[in-house]
């Protein structure tokens, strides 16, 4: 945490060398701790996008009927449960969408 933190600071460096004078190349261990901050950010994010894109996908499975029946066509009604998937689908597309495009800062 404190590695991560002093990223932030603009003599790092001299910062680390006074908690620990044994750094060798406190450079070095910056521009590691930078790398898997990075790698840490991108992995999260690949993961929200992966759980985003399986929640809408069962949502939409759970549209076709079981045991080889048509998949139901009828546009949502003004009201009742089929708005309410309507509504839910809406909020898991949002929600993918969002995850796949979202910037990341770290």
């Amino acid at each position: 945490e404190h590695l991560t933190a002093s990223l932030l600071s603009s003599h790092a460096q001299g910062d680390l060398l006074r908690v620990n004078p044994y750094i060798v190349d406190p450079s070095a261990l910056l521009e590691v701790v930078a790398a898997f901050s990075l790698h840490a950010s991108r992995a999260y994010h690949a993961n929200q996008g992966a759980f985003q894109a399986r929640s809408l996908q069962t949502a939409l499975k759970q549209l076709v009927p079981k045991g080889g029946a048509q998949p139901v066509t009828r546009a949502p009604s003004a009201g009742g449960a089929s708005a309410a998937v309507a509504e839910r689908l809406g909020q898991q597309a949002d929600g993918l969408a969002e995850a796949l495009t979202s910037q990341r800062y770290l």
